[in-house]
Formats: C-alpha cells, structure tokens, sequence
C-alpha cells in the first residue's frame, strides 16, 4: 500500500509540473537599416560625407521585448552581424536612442556598439519592454565605393537570465 501511495504521489507530482506554464520571451524587431545607392541615400538617413558616415533616423529599427514572464524577468539583448556583401573596412554600429515602453525597465546601449560577426550585447533590461528605438551608424565609406549590393543581415539574440 505505502508503495502504491509513493507512486500515486510521483504521478500528481508529474501532472502538476505538466500543468505549470512554460513561457519563453520573445524579441521582435521591426524596422530596416538605410539604403544606401549610387545616387545618395534614402530619406530615411543622413550622409556625411566629410565623415564618410551613414546615420539613421533616431527611430529607424524598433526592438519589443515580450512575454517574459514577470515584471523583474532579467533578459540581455546581443547582436551581431551575418554579412551576405560587406565590403572590408566598412563598419556598423547601434545604440539605443530611448527606452520604449512597458512594465520593465532597460538599461546600457546609449552609446555605439560595434556590429560585427560576434555577438555583442546591445542592452540588458528587466521585464516586457515594447518599441525600444535603434539607431544605426555606417563609418568606413570610401569615397569610391562601387555601386552596387552591400548587405548584412543583422542578427538579435534574446538572453533570458536566472531561468
């Protein structure tokens, strides 16, 4: 009987973990960098030409942290690029322009970070944390860059901590 009992208990035990949510968090990026073609650039960015620079607008990618789970669920934001046509010499960076809204906070990123093929870690924050606004610099532009496709995909990785 004390054997039937222990397995009784082992299996509500299972049954009861099988009922607790499971959540992951999510990130969402909306938005696209700057085109940039042999007539200049889009509305969208500003070019300096005596920096040789590609600056976007305050506002250009939107990233949403969601369902973390809680309002102190601590997560990290990396980045990185995966270059498709990047011309060498040429260099990308991010910083976050603002906090967005929601019940978390965010935190780190006002200040450029290098965008290369390692990830780096953007921003940290705790709990949902919705349109939090990216601007992109390009440097490294040489004067006579060919025209043509120079793209980069680039790559946000969202880093639950303490789970």
């Amino acid at each position: 009987m004390q054997r039937a009992s222990q397995l009784a208990a082992g299996l509500a035990l299972v049954l009861f973990a099988s009922l607790l949510p499971v959540w992951a968090a999510d990130v969402i990026v909306t938005g696209a960098l700057v085109e940039v073609n042999d007539s200049g650039c889009t509305p969208a960015a500003l070019i300096d030409r005596a920096g040789r620079a590609v600056v976007t607008r305050k506002d250009e990618v939107l990233v949403t942290v969601c369902n973390t789970g809680a309002p102190r669920a601590a997560w990290r934001l990396d980045i990185r690029r995966n270059d498709v046509e990047w011309p060498v010499g040429l260099r990308l960076r991010v910083r976050r322009t603002g906090d967005g809204a929601g019940t978390g906070l965010v935190a780190g990123g006002r200040e450029y970070v290098e965008v290369g093929p390692t990830y780096r870690t953007l921003c940290s924050g705790t709990g949902d944390r919705m349109n939090v606004p990216l601007q992109f610099k390009i440097s490294g532009l040489p004067l006579d860059l060919d025209a043509g496709t120079h793209a980069a995909n680039i790559v946000y990785t969202l880093v639950e901590m303490g789970r």
